[in-house]
């Protein structure tokens, strides 16, 4: 099963996307924000990628597209 990824954008002084924050569920994106002071700014969920990441809030593997695959 392939996960979709929930992202966290963060923007230079200019607007920029410079880093997404990647997180296996919309819970954990806004529990993170929470513990780390940022604001929540909506749904930013169903992204496919295309290898596994981790979930910055509770470490979970989210499978990527190209794992799900070369299984």
């Amino acid at each position: 099963m392939i996960d979709m990824t929930h992202y966290y954008e963060i923007n230079d002084s200019e607007g920029q996307l410079v880093d997404l924050v990647p997180f296996c569920s919309d819970w954990c994106h806004e529990q993170w924000c929470r513990d780390n002071g940022r604001a929540y700014e909506g749904w930013n969920g169903a992204h496919e990628h295309p290898y596994n990441d981790e979930c910055e809030n509770c470490e979970a593997v989210i499978v990527g597209v190209e794992s799900f695959v070369d299984a």
